[in-house]
C-alpha cells in the first residue's frame, strides 16, 4: 500500500509540474527557434532584462523567456533597441513585464507589436517615432503607459486592449499618447449594445464587433 500512495504522490507532482509548464511558467516553447546572439543583463540571481541585440544580425526577434545564462527574462531595458530601423517584428516571452523607457523609439521597421499579458509597464518614450506600427495588443496586466510612450506612431489604426472600461480606468496613460488613446478598442466576448469600439477573438485573430 505504501508503494501504492508513493507511486500516485510522485505522478501527481509530475502531472503538476507539466501544468505548470503548459502555462507559461517561465519555459521555452519547444519547437521554436530563438533569436541567437541577443545581449541580456542579470537583475538578480534568477532574472535578467534584455538590454540589446548583441550579435545578433535577424531582422525579425524571437526573445527566449529564460536567457543563455538560465535566467527568466522579466523585461526590455531602457534604449535597448532604440533607432534599430531594421527591426521588422520582436516577439517577446509571456515573462516579460515591463518595457523601459525608449526600448523601441526609432525603429521605424515595426509594423505591429503584442505585449505579453503579464506586461504592466510601457515606459516612456518606449515606442515613440514607430512610424511604422499599425496594430499593437496591450494586454489586461498593464497598469501604466508612460509619457509619450506611442508618440510619433502616426500608422497606428488599431490598439486592442484586453479588457473592458472598468480596467482601463486604471491604467495611468501619461501624456503624449493620443496616438494610442484615440484608436483603441476594448475587449468583448458578446455583441456590445453601446456604440463604442470593441474587439474580439476568432480563429486566433482580431477581429471587430
Amino acid at each position: 500500500m505504501k508503494k501504492i500512495r508513493y507511486l500516485s504522490v510522485a505522478l501527481c507532482v509530475l502531472l503538476l509540474m507539466l501544468t505548470c509548464v503548459a502555462c507559461g511558467g517561465g519555459a521555452d516553447e519547444p519547437g521554436v527557434t530563438y533569436t541567437e546572439g541577443l545581449r541580456f543583463e542579470a537583475l538578480d540571481a534568477d532574472t535578467c532584462a534584455l538590454v540589446g541585440r548583441g550579435s545578433a544580425t535577424a531582422t525579425e526577434l524571437i526573445v527566449p523567456a529564460v536567457s543563455p545564462e538560465g535566467k527568466r527574462v522579466v523585461g526590455v531595458a531602457a534604449n535597448a533597441f532604440e533607432n534599430e530601423a531594421d527591426l521588422t517584428s520582436v516577439r517577446l516571452p509571456a515573462t516579460v513585464v515591463t518595457v523601459g523607457g525608449r526600448a523601441f523609439a526609432g525603429c521605424t521597421g515595426l509594423t505591429s507589436f503584442s505585449f505579453p499579458d503579464k506586461l504592466t509597464e510601457v515606459g516612456a518614450y518606449a515606442f515613440s517615432g514607430c512610424s511604422g506600427i499599425r496594430q499593437l495588443y496591450l494586454g489586461s496586466a498593464l497598469r501604466e503607459v508612460g509619457d509619450g510612450a506611442f508618440y510619433g506612431c502616426a500608422a497606428l489604426a488599431y490598439a486592442f486592449f484586453r479588457g473592458d472600461a472598468t480596467a482601463f480606468g486604471e491604467v495611468r496613460v501619461g501624456s503624449g499618447n493620443s496616438a494610442m488613446t484615440s484608436v483603441l478598442y476594448l475587449y468583448s466576448d458578446r455583441r456590445p449594445t453601446d456604440t463604442g469600439r470593441y474587439w474580439y477573438y476568432s480563429g486566433g485573430q482580431f477581429k471587430l464587433w
